[in-house]
């Protein structure tokens, strides 16, 4: 099945204000700001809320994928590139993490492994995360609408093999088999068949 996309739709402003609210709240709730706020030394506190809401900005910024203005401009193939690196560099981190924790023993650089180990591990849940972004930001919300299909069947199908690469993602983070990793590139592989 190949997908026929139409323009996107701007996501509603009301969403966007809410996210905004809820991470400027999970921010100005931290034990940091708590703490710091109920001390005599109030202009710690300040400097902790500007640090937050700097970050809070920054966060808010940061894009793993392309816009929801709708501009119109898509380029499926080269979003289909970047997961399929992505997952490539799942693996990697994998196989690296596996190599460095079995020669720990063997190594002389013991936490210089170790770190090695918590750098690929971390590159790992990024790529991860960022598969899983992609599909709900780029795909879902802007490629994967009722009205680009010719039948709810078509339309459902398409939800399926969106969810399962998601899932797969998210399996490939909570683990360290490259079998979950096999299943994501599978899922991959059917998802790149809509898109190319």
């Amino acid at each position: 099945m190949k997908m026929i996309f139409r323009s996107a739709h701007i996501l509603t402003t009301r969403a966007t204000k809410q996210l905004l609210h809820n991470r400027l709240t999970a921010a100005m709730s931290t034990t940091a700001i708590q703490t710091a706020s109920s001390s005599a030394n109030h202009s710690s506190a300040a400097l902790l809320v500007a640090a937050a809401t700097a970050s809070l900005a920054i966060a808010t910024t940061t894009t793993h994928n392309h816009c929801q203005v709708p501009c119109g401009i898509f380029d499926d193939p080269a979003m289909v590139s970047e997961v399929k690196q992505a997952a490539t560099t799942i693996r990697k981190a994998m196989v690296q993490s596996d190599s460095l924790w079995a020669n720990q023993g063997r190594n002389e650089k013991g936490i210089q492994s170790m770190n090695q180990i918590v750098r690929w591990i971390t590159t790992k849940e990024e790529h991860c995360d960022k598969i899983i972004h992609i599909m709900a930001d780029y795909c879902l919300c802007q490629r994967v609408k009722p009205e680009s299909f010719a039948s709810k069947d078509e339309y459902l199908q398409a939800l399926e093999v969106h969810h399962k690469v998601m899932q797969a993602a998210m399996k490939a983070k909570q683990t360290m088999d490259v079998a979950d990793v096999d299943a994501l590139d599978h899922a991959l592989a059917d998802l790149a068949k809509m898109y190319t």
